[in-house]
């Protein structure tokens, strides 16, 4: 009921250049079997982006968390595009889709280098770059199924709350 290869939860905020980004990112990956499930605002740029109009799913209340889980544990490939309004720090997705067991596909910025160090997720800086990533890691199931064991496996053992909390405590 809920596979998919992709799947993508996000909103679009009114229509300025931002709200371009978004769907223009998620176009890469509708050779591939994509969901994505978003607010009104999505209506309003959509027609902009026919391609993506048979893979959007209206919510009209946010997605209870855990259908969020389900639908992200029944699919191989979450896009993660860099949130505008974070200038420093990662997205929280790149960490729900681990948690989850899939594979983020992550719009590079220079914090994954300081909080991924020895296994990272796979990185883009353009949407090409994406594009490829994300069909590499569908194609390859072996291969996304080891990274996403290898990415929860690296958190758990480095940011384990109690160790998160010690840090912080010890840089105030």
């Amino acid at each position: 009921k809920y596979e998919t290869e992709v799947f993508y939860l996000g909103t679009i905020h009114g229509m300025e250049s931002w709200a371009h980004k978004r769907p223009l990112f998620l176009t890469n990956f509708v050779r591939h079997n994509i969901q994505i499930y978003g607010n009104h605002q999505w209506h309003r740029i959509l027609p902009l982006y026919p391609e993506l109009e048979p893979h959007f799913n209206l919510l009209e209340t946010p997605m209870p968390i855990e259908e969020l889980n389900i639908r992200m544990n029944c699919s191989k490939i979450y896009p993660v595009d860099a949130h505008p309004g974070i200038i420093n720090g990662l997205h929280a997705r790149i960490f729900d889709a681990i948690g989850a067991g899939i594979v983020p596909v992550v719009e590079y910025r220079r914090d994954i280098d300081k909080v991924f160090i020895d296994m990272k997720p796979p990185s883009f800086k353009n949407f090409d770059e994406a594009r490829k990533l994300a069909s590499y890691y569908i194609e390859n199931d072996s291969r996304r199924e080891e990274l996403a064991v290898e990415l929860n496996q690296f958190l758990m053992m480095n940011y384990k709350s109690k160790d998160c909390v010690n840090r912080m405590l010890s840089a105030i």
